[in-house]
């Protein structure tokens, strides 16, 4: 056994041939498992591409719900505010949903400056920051009956955590 160990040809590293499989029919393979992943990784992304979407468009039904249960509430008052600086700062109220719809049309600010809202009662409460920016938004407000009034303030963008420049560009009272 062992003489014959020495006149056997040895493999080199790597796979073993497979018996009657082609150069070609090698890379075939490859190629379609190649195509395969890829394929498998395509389909994934459009999925969690879609699911990214579809919790958006929930997101914005729920808001738009929101604004629309404000504007036709029975007990629905208006209430405007010119903005310091241009435009205009407009609250819709309701006591009995607890809500208030926020339109803002104000001069578009830096790009490295944000309008922030505020809830003002007691202590002044971070109520939403607007992009960078975005000089008009429509923003829910919630909470309204523990609150006098709804503030804006221009901002660093990001917004801050206490208003930086008091008094408020504009503030519309709840009450």
């Amino acid at each position: 056994v062992l003489a014959k160990v020495r006149q056997t040809r040895q493999l080199g590293p790597g796979r073993p041939e497979r018996e009657g499989a082609t150069p070609a029919l090698l890379r075939w393979r490859r190629r379609t498992a190649i195509a395969v992943a890829a394929g498998i990784l395509v389909a994934g992304a459009g999925t969690a591409t879609w699911a990214v979407q579809q919790q958006e468009v929930q997101r914005q039904r729920a808001v738009n719900e929101s604004v629309q249960a404000v504007l036709v509430a029975p007990d629905a008052v208006v209430r405007s505010s010119a903005v310091e600086g241009g435009g205009r700062m407009t609250m819709v109220v309701s006591r009995s949903l607890d809500q208030g719809v926020v339109v803002l049309d104000a001069t578009r600010p830096a790009d490295d400056q944000a309008y922030q809202l505020w809830r003002v009662g007691d202590s002044i409460v971070d109520a939403g920051v607007l992009d960078p920016g975005q000089g008009t938004a429509t923003r829910v407000i919630t909470g309204v009956n523990s609150v006098d009034a709804v503030a804006l303030t221009l901002e660093p963008a990001g917004g801050s955590a206490q208003p930086s420049k008091l008094p408020p560009l504009a503030g519309v009272p709840t009450v």
